[in-house]
């Protein structure tokens, strides 16, 4: 079972490859995720690494290294790169299927009591 954090975090990579980043450095993941318009703060950047770290140990992150002449040309180490793989995005489905139903049968519960609340309305004869 995924925590929040996990959570977050594949959402986050669905979400950066689906916008054409196919890969991210923690840092990044980390600025995507703490969303202060969401109420979304995470308590520290820290928490990441170990949350990315067991993404990977579970198969759904796979990390590379940035080419070090890349990382040299630009005067910083190289970054730690991941992206999210078929795995990854599969649990991600799993984890969302329970929200997807509730909202659901949120709709359909009213959408019943529309329709319930139109028919106490409406006209009763000529």
């Amino acid at each position: 079972m995924l925590i929040p954090m996990e959570v977050a975090i594949l959402e986050a990579a669905v979400r950066l490859a689906q916008e054409g980043t196919d890969q991210f450095y923690g840092l990044a993941l980390a600025r995507e995720i703490d969303d202060p318009s969401q109420s979304r703060h995470l308590a520290s950047y820290g928490t990441i690494y170990k949350a990315l770290d067991r993404l990977k140990e579970l198969g759904y992150l796979e990390r590379t290294w940035e080419d070090a002449q890349f990382a040299a040309a630009h005067r910083r180490p190289p970054r730690c790169l991941y992206h999210v793989t078929d795995e990854g995005r599969k649990a991600l489905a799993v984890t969302q299927q329970p929200v997807r139903r509730d909202v659901d049968e949120i709709k359909q519960a009213a959408a019943n009591q529309d329709l319930l609340a139109m028919s106490r309305m409406a006209p009763s004869g000529p």
